[in-house]
């Protein structure tokens, strides 16, 4: 699942002492609220941690994706691949979250390959940076994305998913 980022988060930023008063109040306490979540981010150290995070996302995911998604592969990497971000046109590996790669349920036919394997990859540091970025459950986040990659393996677009999404 591709974003496009307005600007690199500046980590050091969230250090600074946090204004008494003015209109920097705000931007303080994001600043604030995203150390916060950066001390946080420990309980995600390793690709093992979101691996674990992934399949407890996919256990809520919606029964008509599951019965039918039983078959592909969750593979959880640290960024996509360069040769991924020259392909999709992306101006850093951040702007990635999630990709599908395999033959959506509706192209396979008698004449497909046998032995094409369906995969979703998970990329870490997009996904916590994303986390950082919005505040939203990390686990929440993930089942987003993995409903959207899956959504690619039935061959739905961006609208059916989130319709989808939305209902449940």
């Amino acid at each position: 699942m591709a974003r496009r980022r307005s600007a690199e988060f500046n980590f050091s930023t969230i250090f600074s002492p946090l204004p008494l008063h003015g209109g920097e109040d705000a931007a303080a306490w994001r600043r604030f609220q995203a150390a916060i979540r950066v001390s946080h981010i420990q309980a995600v150290q390793c690709l093992a941690d979101l691996d674990k995070l992934a399949r407890k996302a996919f256990d809520t995911v919606p029964d008509e994706f599951c019965t039918h998604a039983a078959d592909v592969i969750i593979q959880v990497l640290e960024f996509p691949d360069d040769d991924t971000v020259h392909e999709m046109g992306l101006h850093s590996p951040f702007e990635l979250s999630g990709l599908y790669s395999g033959i959506p349920i509706g192209e396979k036919n008698a004449s497909t390959t046998p032995g094409g394997v369906d995969v979703i990859q998970l990329y870490r540091r997009p996904l916590l940076d994303e986390w950082c970025e919005t505040g939203e459950d990390l686990t929440r986040l993930i089942r987003h994305v993995l409903i959207h990659e899956i959504g690619h393996h039935f061959g739905l677009s961006d609208v059916d998913m989130a319709r989808i999404e939305s209902e449940n």
